[in-house]
């Protein structure tokens, strides 16, 4: 899997992953694809520039499925993980403070320790 991960709200219950496979493939390389039973969904994408297409593409759009016959629409929004960081280098992560877990903990790496001196 890769880190080029992006959310999907407002997703007709009746989407498949393969129905938001299918979608997201105009934007670029889907390499993952999964869908829950309350509306949202993930892709992943083979690069980030796929990543942002996908945003600025599909985000505050209507879906229609393309495999059903039954008009079953919805008004969807794409987003990046909270935890990722935006390109500009905005946005929350994990700790919520803007730094990585290992830039908090220093360079030294798991199991190391900083000697007293």
């Amino acid at each position: 899997r890769t880190e080029h991960r992006i959310m999907i709200d407002g997703l007709p219950l009746t989407a498949s992953w393969q129905d938001l496979k299918d979608f997201f493939r105009e934007v670029g390389e889907v390499v993952y694809s999964d869908v829950d039973q309350k509306g949202g969904g993930i892709i992943e994408f083979t690069s980030a520039r796929h990543q942002d297409a996908a945003i600025k593409r599909f985000d505050n759009t209507d879906w229609k499925n393309p495999r059903s016959y039954i008009a079953d629409t919805g008004l969807i929004r794409v987003k990046k993980p909270a935890q990722q960081k935006s390109a500009d280098g905005g946005g929350a992560s994990r700790n919520g403070d803007g730094d990585k877990g290992e830039e908090k903990r220093g360079k030294r790496g798991k199991g190391s320790r900083a000697s007293a001196s």
